[in-house]
Order: structure tokens, then sequence, then C-alpha cells
């Protein structure tokens, strides 16, 4: 086998092992939540895989009060700072909230990046649980 027919061969096995990387970058990790034994809780969450372009987070929380606010905490490669976005939803005692992380273009991240992810939320009484 030449050394040009052997480049050729190692190049397409690595474009498959990149392609296979990008196909788990953003898969969901089931979270722990935290205990609450008050009334805010969270019933679900989750992270939507829409590689290349976004990931959408969300989440599903209730509460004898108003939820005030939903935080994503992220945690990746080459992060500058502390990442975090605020979910978008209607006040209220049950809701569903959704942060959308944009990959591509300005927001790029790479093939194979690993992305952790945690949800804040706060009620109206103050308390406060995390993923």
């Amino acid at each position: 086998m030449t050394a040009k027919k052997r480049l050729g061969v190692l190049q397409g096995i690595a474009a498959l092992l990149f392609g296979l990387l990008g196909l788990s970058v953003f898969l969901p990790v089931p979270a722990a939540h935290a205990d609450t034994s008050g009334a805010l809780s969270v019933v679900e969450d989750q992270a939507v895989n829409g590689w290349p372009t976004n990931v959408t987070f969300k989440i599903h929380a209730k509460s004898d009060f108003d939820i005030t606010r939903v935080r994503v905490d992220l945690k990746y490669a080459h992060a500058y700072g502390n990442p975090y976005g605020l979910a978008k939803f209607t006040r209220g005692p049950d809701v569903e909230a959704e942060y959308v992380l944009e990959t591509g273009n300005a927001g790029f991240l790479p093939s194979g990046t690993l992305l952790k992810y945690q949800f804040t939320v706060e009620d109206a009484a103050g308390a406060i649980v995390k993923t």
C-alpha cells in the first residue's frame, strides 16, 4: 500500500470517528434531583440535541408558590467564566421552561465537546432546588 493510499485510509477513519463523536456531543445526562422536603420540585428535565445548530434545555417544575427564576448553568471545555442561560417561561406555580443554547455560527461548539448542565429553580417563597 502506498503512503498516499495509507494516508487516505487514515483520513477516512478519522472522519468516521469525529462523526461518531459528534453524535454523542450533547446526549442528555440524567440529572440527580436535589432532595426537597418543601413544595418546590422538579418533575422532569432534559436536553434535546439539535446539533449542529443548538441544544434545547427543558424543565418542568412545580411549587406551592410562583416559580420566579430558572437558570441553566453550563460547563464545557474552553468556556470562559461561568456561562449560564435564563430559561424562558411564564411565571406560575407549575412551569415548563426552556433555554436554547446556540451551537452554530457565533456560539460554535465543535463536534466532540462534552457539555454538562445544571438547572437552578427558585420560587417566590425563596426556595431553591438544583438538579
